[in-house]
């Protein structure tokens, strides 16, 4: 039992510092991904080219704000579970907590978008949404195929596509 308690606390803080590591580094990431796809062979410049053209999106930034926000919070909780001295109800409220967090975190999507554009300034990414991911929006507009909607934002998309299954 303790080496299992072991290894599950290490996998979470191994997710959680390697999203923060990427976090608080990104303009670092930025700068070598730079570097190297003007200086290096052909292979590592294609790689560097591709990557980069990710890591500097504000989609990529969002994203790791949010896997930073829920990834902490599960730590968090993680490490009073795991606790020698933990209790079942402090256990079962450690579990809500993290549920209800989970259930309001679209509702905290201008704090997240908000905290993005901050660090995507930081960094020296772009602060604009830019990639063009489609889905199929009629079944979560309430309206039928065939009807004219407003075209959505790329943000609303992106909003989309990380909220809704």
């Amino acid at each position: 039992k303790q080496w299992y308690q072991r290894r599950v606390r290490a996998r979470w803080a191994s997710r959680f510092e390697s999203v923060r590591a990427v976090k608080d580094r990104q303009m670092e990431l930025i700068v070598y991904l730079t570097k190297l796809s003007l200086t290096g062979d052909k292979t590592s410049r294609s790689t560097a080219d591709g990557l980069l053209s990710r890591v500097k999106t504000l989609e990529f930034t969002t994203t790791l704000i949010l896997w930073e926000q829920i990834l902490t919070k599960a730590y968090r909780v993680s490490n009073c579970i795991q606790a020698k001295s933990a209790e079942l109800t402090t256990v079962t409220k450690a579990l809500e907590s993290l549920y209800k967090y989970l259930d309001q975190i679209e509702n905290n999507w201008e704090g997240i978008l908000n905290a993005a554009k901050m660090q995507a300034e930081l960094a020296g990414a772009d602060k604009t949404f830019k990639l063009a991911v489609r889905r199929n929006l009629y079944c979560y507009s309430g309206r039928v195929r065939g009807q004219n909607i407003d075209e959505p934002s790329k943000e609303r998309v992106f909003h989309a596509s990380v909220f809704l299954p």
